[in-house]
């Protein structure tokens, strides 16, 4: 512990016996205020001090002690046992639940893409480059999780690694870029879980993927190059873009039907419940 945090701490100290022994109000707001601003201190040096500690065990040619720092962030993981019916009987069998649910999410993804016209976008030759600042940039964007796809990476190393090492990942990257996406990148692990009803019913579940984090990185460095071309998907879309959301959607919805009704038009609504839609058991959500 450097000599600072120590400091830190034994002012606190102090503080919350004095707290404790105040009886004027007015001076035990002011105690109570100044013991928050310490305590929040104290956390960002602690949380700086752990980062710092990862990326020196890390970043050293022990790969024994890499993977061993990579278990220990990702810690223990418990998972329920699932009884799942197949065949008209219960089953714990893992090889068998897991093919069920592979089959079945399987067919939900092959229903969506009968249904999904691809847009022809043609933005010219490719001249991608990324640079030090975008890696960065990229990187930030990213959450500090423990998720980890088929690597066994969790997002959280790559993402620390990436800001305090931006040139190393950037030449990596850059090699790839002209080849497109590596297909491992594309390789999700499933975890599926439970909805509602019957968890002994596969189609209460839905499937959680998670990608490789080095691929979830290079993505985001893509979506960054495509937000600077601006509007490609035009300007009706509020879901998965930055600085939209259900509010933005409102509002315009809003703006849109207050104009209409100001020149005497009769306004009509159209609302989807999108609640089952990769259900493939329900064709009429397409």
């Amino acid at each position: 512990m450097d000599q600072k945090l120590k400091a830190l701490k034994k002012k606190r100290k102090r503080m919350r016996k004095r707290f404790n022994m105040e009886t004027d109000p007015n001076i035990k707001n002011y105690l109570a205020s100044n013991i928050s601003q310490l305590a929040k201190s104290i956390k960002k040096r602690i949380t700086k001090a752990t980062k710092d500690q990862i990326v020196t065990k890390m970043s050293g040619k022990n790969s024994r002690l890499f993977w061993n720092t990579v278990a220990r962030l990702e810690g223990k993981k418990y998972r329920d046992t699932i009884e799942l019916e197949i065949n008209g009987s219960l089953t714990t069998d893992a090889t068998l639940i897991a093919e069920e649910f592979g089959e079945f999410f399987k067919n939900k993804v092959d229903n969506l893409s009968n249904h999904y016209c691809r847009p022809d976008y043609n933005i010219g030759p490719s001249t991608l480059c990324f640079t030090v600042d975008e890696v960065k940039k990229a990187s930030k964007l990213l959450r500090s999780k423990l998720c980890c796809g088929e690597d066994g990476l969790p997002l959280r190393i790559v993402r620390d690694f990436a800001i305090r090492n931006p040139c190393f990942l950037l030449r990596f990257i850059n090699e790839i870029l002209p080849k497109g996406m590596p297909r491992k990148w594309q390789t999700a692990l499933i975890t599926p879980l439970h909805k509602n009803g019957s968890k002994t019913s596969v189609s209460q579940y839905r499937p959680i993927s998670n990608l490789d984090s080095l691929g979830k990185l290079y993505k985001r460095m893509i979506l960054l190059k495509l937000n600077a071309l601006g509007e490609l998907d035009g300007n009706f879309q509020h879901g998965f873009k930055a600085n939209r959301s259900i509010v933005t959607a409102m509002l315009k919805i809003q703006d849109f039907i207050a104009k209409e009704l100001d020149k005497g038009r009769i306004v009509n609504c159209y609302s989807l419940d999108l609640s089952a839609a990769f259900d493939p058991l329900r064709p009429d959500c397409f």
